[in-house]
């Protein structure tokens, strides 16, 4: 390890010296844009494995869409204990256990055969690794290493969590018509091991770590950290003091957490926010991420076919999310927030009748894949304009924990949905008219909300 950190400082040096062609903060990004490619795999196998779990298993899309249900609460409700984790342990220790975690489990499913074994591996165990590789990571990296750029950089990174995963479905769906449902887990479980020593080669957990500064702050002079006693893990100086406290005697993330859970959790725009992104989460990765591919096969199209609409879908995401980070530096997120969530809603109300005929999915895979993730860059900006850098990214862990009990909603009644009345149609229908609402909720975020008693100054 400690090599890796003289590394590290040999790289910043370069960049910081005469040549400064390349700057570490790219090589951090290059990383994490594969780590969450990574673990995107890991994440979109249930999406193509509903229907061979069902032909194999005999296990209904109730029970199916249950456990993936447990998989993307957990995903999200670990997400403000992984950001204070990340915090406390570093990133790179962070990231590098949960992708071992990932790897044994995955690989491990292929000997799975009842429904407990589903429940545990793909819903409580999967859940929990991929919880604290979230959005969560994508925000710590673009806050801690980027000044300038930082929009543009989270809306890449979001692009990859959400594009990645729905880009490798038709890759996944080919497996699994090759060498079954056995094959793809393990091939993914390979994935996610082979990612690990990349992280513990060049994810450094941030620029004062390897004496640099972030991207865009070349000229503001380095100052030596607070590191947590016997780890060698950086603590950002601007958090409140009570929380340095913390981190110097290593506390418990969850409580750092909830400690900052308390101090905005009742401020109307963490309420807007939260429930927004709560809609969010039920109008994308809960309904269309497991359930788009089941419904395509429902209506006469291949599963190769369904995969192939949802990985357009992830395309035109990178899209749409790049144009969101863009926005975001230059317009009130509000506004940007306003139309994502109205022309996501349309979409859906729209999409039973366009499932009939392949023009109008297409129309429906470039429109939704334009606003897949792009709540994301908005979010990220008003949480941090409200509640200050350190208190807003916990505050979007939080928000995210919420946008994944909505997808885990959306994913368990979806399924009984169809189990129960043969459709998805007023599964999609109801999401709609949720998106519809949430697009008039996230207008109430003041524009220059009052400062947080003992929170870190709102830059």
């Amino acid at each position: 390890m400690a090599e890796l950190e003289r590394e590290g400082r040999a790289e910043a040096g370069s960049s910081t010296g005469a040549d400064r062609s390349w700057h570490p903060a790219w090589t951090v990004f290059a990383v994490t844009f594969v780590v969450l490619i990574a673990v995107s795999a890991v994440r979109a196998v249930p999406g193509v494995l509903l229907v061979p779990w069902q032909q194999d298993r005999g296990w209904s899309r109730a029970l199916t869409g249950g456990a993936v249900a447990v998989n993307l609460a957990l995903f999200g409700f670990i997400g403000p204990v992984a950001a204070a984790a990340m915090v406390r342990f570093g990133v790179r220790r962070v990231v590098s256990t949960a992708l071992l975690l990932l790897a044994v489990t995955s690989a491990g499913s292929a000997l799975m055969g009842s429904a407990w074994e589903l429940v545990a591996l793909w819903g409580v165990l999967i859940g929990l690794g991929t919880g604290f590789m979230s959005t969560v990571l994508g925000v710590t990296v673009a806050q801690r290493w980027f000044v300038r750029h930082q929009g543009l950089v989270l809306g890449l990174l979001a692009g990859a969590t959400a594009a990645g995963q729905l880009v490798l479905l038709p890759v996944l769906a080919a497996i699994t018509d090759v060498g079954g449902w056995r094959t793809t887990v393990v091939v993914v479980g390979l994935l996610a091991l082979a990612a690990i020593p990349l992280v513990l080669w060049r994810l450094h957990d941030s620029p004062e770590r390897i004496g640099a500064t972030p991207y865009g702050a070349e000229d503001v002079p380095v100052t030596d950290p607070l590191v947590v006693p016997g780890t060698g893990t950086a603590i950002d100086a601007a958090l409140p003091a009570e929380e340095i406290a913390s981190a110097a005697r290593g506390g418990n993330p969850f409580v750092d957490a909830v400690r900052v859970l308390r101090r905005i959790g009742r401020r109307r725009e963490f309420l807007l926010l939260t429930g927004a992104f709560f809609v969010c989460g039920l109008s994308s990765d809960g309904l269309l991420g497991p359930h788009f591919v089941a419904a395509c096969v429902d209506h006469g199209f291949t599963q190769v076919a369904g995969a192939g609409l949802l990985a357009l879908t992830g395309a035109f995401d990178v899209l749409g999310t790049l144009l969101a980070g863009w926005l975001t530096d230059r317009m009130d997120p509000r506004r940007l927030l306003f139309w994502v969530y109205w022309l996501r809603g349309l979409g859906l109300v729209l999409l039973p009748g366009a499932l009939g005929a392949t023009p109008g999915l297409l129309a429906f895979a470039v429109v939704f894949g334009l606003d897949w993730s792009a709540t994301v860059p908005p979010t990220v900006a008003l949480s941090r304009r409200s509640f200050g850098a350190d208190d807003g990214l916990v505050a979007y862990g939080w928000m995210y924990s919420a946008h994944q009990l909505g997808a885990a909603l959306a994913s368990w009644s979806a399924g009984i949905a169809r189990t129960a009345l043969g459709t998805y149609t007023d599964a999609f229908v109801a999401a709609g008219m949720l998106a519809m609402a949430a697009a008039f909720a996230s207008q109430g975020v003041r524009r220059h909300p009052p400062a947080l008693v003992g929170a870190p100054e709102v830059g």
